[in-house]
């Protein structure tokens, strides 16, 4: 049995399911047994840290005895310096978050951190080098928002430009004009901190109908103290609402019939960490907004991790069609191509019909 790096262009059906068993941390053994068996390490490294999961791969690596599985010292040390590497970052980016709230705090606001960086601050008990982050996303009140900008300004952000020409720039006003068609201002970034921030405006985009309101939203939302610093997180069903909405629909997997592995651990923990006693999911409320999506996106669960238990699965089995386009996608590279066209032609006409200044909007940045 190999277990060493061996050279594939693309993953197949065998090698997603794989890597869906390594995210999950389900059936580890037997996802390792396969990829060693099939000489893929190479291939499930390059499609895990392409797809932001590696980190979480290889933080549920790290809890097995790898020596066991007949990994060999090669892919262990891989494994050990990835999950390192990210402990590291998160450290960085919980220092950075919680600078970033204390001057909030001290201009009187208390800002929403959507997605990981929720979960990142939220979790004291989970893994700190599990998740992989591109950007801090935060949410405040539509009235807080110059004041929130001008917070940021005053500790060392400045804005990105959109135009390659130009240098990064501190106008608040600029930045809106530039954002004024998306639901998030342009990302800030600071010399001292990894990641840039994005300020959003509303917690999803305005062409995404069945979202939740805003001011539902900002009800819901749970006030947390970390280290004296006052944060506020969406409620369980208005993450799980984002997750489905806003990472699954919108980001395209769904319309591409593509694996989402981040959703569906962001899936797993989420509903992992409400199963205590005493914890309750008001699913009525999630379905509310995405009731089809839900089932869509349980089905897919249901066809990657078959194994897995209540309560991920759907109690029927899923839709055949939905499994012959998600499997048939990563077995034959025709099919992936028109899936992957047909979901950046969707997007962009409900782009267009739902908010047409978006598409100019793109142009106009083009242009510079």
């Amino acid at each position: 049995m190999s277990g060493g790096r061996g050279k594939r262009n693309r993953p197949d059906w065998q090698i997603i399911r794989s890597v869906c068993q390594l995210v999950a941390g389900n059936n580890i053994s037997r996802a390792v047994t396969t990829i060693n068996e099939s000489n893929s390490w190479d291939l499930v490294i390059d499609t895990a840290t392409t797809e932001k999961c590696f980190g979480l791969i290889a933080s549920n690596l790290s809890q097995e005895n790898l020596i066991d599985y007949g990994v060999t010292e090669e892919i262990r040390r891989i494994i050990h310096d990835a999950h390192l590497e990210n402990v590291t970052r998160n450290m960085g980016i919980f220092s950075q978050a919680l600078k970033v709230t204390q001057a909030l705090n001290s201009s009187g606001i208390k800002p929403i951190f959507l997605k990981g960086t929720a979960s990142l601050l939220t979790r004291a008990n989970a893994d700190i080098g599990a998740r992989e982050q591109a950007d801090i996303d935060l949410l405040v009140e539509p009235d807080q928002i110059y004041q929130t900008c001008e917070t940021l300004l005053e500790i060392g952000y400045s804005f990105i430009a959109y135009s390659k020409a130009n240098k990064n720039h501190r106008d608040i006003d600029e930045a809106k004009r530039n954002s004024r068609f998306h639901h998030h201002l342009p990302p800030m970034v600071s010399p001292d901190h990894a990641l840039p921030i994005e300020i959003h405006k509303t917690h999803l985009p305005i062409e995404l109908k069945s979202c939740p309101s805003m001011e539902s939203l900002l009800r819901s939302c749970e006030i947390h103290d970390i280290h004296g610093a006052k944060i506020r997180a969406p409620s369980i069903e208005h993450r799980l609402i984002h997750l489905i909405l806003g990472e699954y629909v919108r980001d395209g997997y769904w319309s591409k019939s593509q694996v989402p592995f981040r959703a569906i651990s962001d899936y797993i923990d989420l509903t992992t960490a409400c199963s205590a006693p005493g914890s309750r999911i008001k699913w009525d409320q999630v379905d509310k907004h995405c009731a089809s999506k839900r089932r869509h996106f349980l089905a897919m669960l249901a066809i990657c991790l078959p194994e897995i238990s209540s309560p991920y699965l759907l109690s029927t089995k899923p839709p055949i069609f939905q499994e012959m386009l998600i499997i048939g996608r990563y077995n034959h590279s025709l099919l992936g191509s028109l899936l992957d066209f047909q979901g950046r032609a969707r997007h962009l006409l409900n782009a267009l019909f739902s908010n047409p200044n978006k598409i100019f909007s793109y142009f106009e940045r083009m242009k510079i």
